[in-house]
C-alpha cells in the first residue's frame, strides 16, 4: 500500500465530481493540427472571420522536415500565415491512456512492488 501522501486524490462518495480538463484534439494521418484563430480571413466585407468545419481554407506555413521514413516526411509547424505557433496547438496530445500506466508502473516502482 502506498503512504498517504501518494495515494491518488479520489473524491468521497456524495461529493462533486472533479471537473474533466478539455485535452488538445489529435491529428490524424494527413491532418495538421493549426491553431483556429491562424486561420481567420477577412470575408467580403473585410470582417475577420474564423472558418468553421467544412470551409476550405488557403494558408501558408513554416515548418521544419524532423524526420524521413521511407516516402513520408514528417515535419514540425513553426508558422502559420507568418504567425507563430506554439508546440502544444501544433502537435498532436500524447495518449493519456499511455500516459496513466506509465504514470501507474512509475508509482509501482517507486513503492517497490
Amino acid at each position: 500500500m502506498l503512504p498517504d501522501e501518494q495515494l491518488p486524490n479520489i473524491p468521497d462518495e456524495g461529493s462533486e465530481p472533479m471537473p474533466m480538463t478539455a485535452m488538445p484534439p489529435t491529428a490524424t494521418p494527413g491532418e495538421v493540427a493549426v491553431p483556429l484563430k491562424s486561420l481567420a480571413q477577412p470575408d467580403d466585407k473585410e470582417q475577420v472571420q474564423t472558418p468553421t468545419e467544412g470551409d476550405a481554407v488557403n494558408f501558408t506555413v513554416d515548418a521544419t522536415v524532423t524526420r524521413i521514413e521511407g516516402a513520408t516526411a514528417f515535419v514540425k509547424v513553426s508558422a502559420v500565415n507568418g504567425n507563430p505557433v506554439d508546440d502544444e496547438a501544433a502537435e498532436p496530445a500524447a495518449d493519456p491512456d499511455l500516459q496513466e500506466g506509465a504514470d501507474l508502473r512509475s508509482m509501482a516502482a517507486n513503492a517497490g512492488m
